[in-house]
């Protein structure tokens, strides 16, 4: 596959990715969907930000997302939140 096509592949995978993750969220309840609120707006912050920036990725980053199977989205979410705690527990320990 050239790049132009792995850029279109990368795209349509995140789409299917977000939309399968919209229709399991849309199966809760509503206050299992409230619960979830950071977590879809963290998934549609990814798919956004992926979008925009998919035409500077290089071929062997897009390999490598698209490696990570239907689990793109999800893979960058456990990474944030990983960031996040590790951030959360540095603030705590200078304080």
């Amino acid at each position: 596959m050239d790049e132009k096509e792995l850029r279109e592949l990368l795209q349509q995978r995140l789409h299917l990715e977000l939309m399968c993750f919209k229709d399991s969220i849309l199966q809760q309840g509503k206050e299992d969907i409230f619960n979830a609120s950071y977590k879809i707006e963290i998934y549609v912050n990814l798919y956004e930000i992926l979008l925009v920036h998919t035409e500077n990725l290089q071929k062997g980053m897009i390999r490598e997302l698209l490696g990570l199977g239907f689990g793109i989205l999800d893979s960058l979410y456990q990474g944030w939140l990983d960031r996040e705690d590790k951030n959360g527990t540095e603030s705590a320990q200078a304080a």
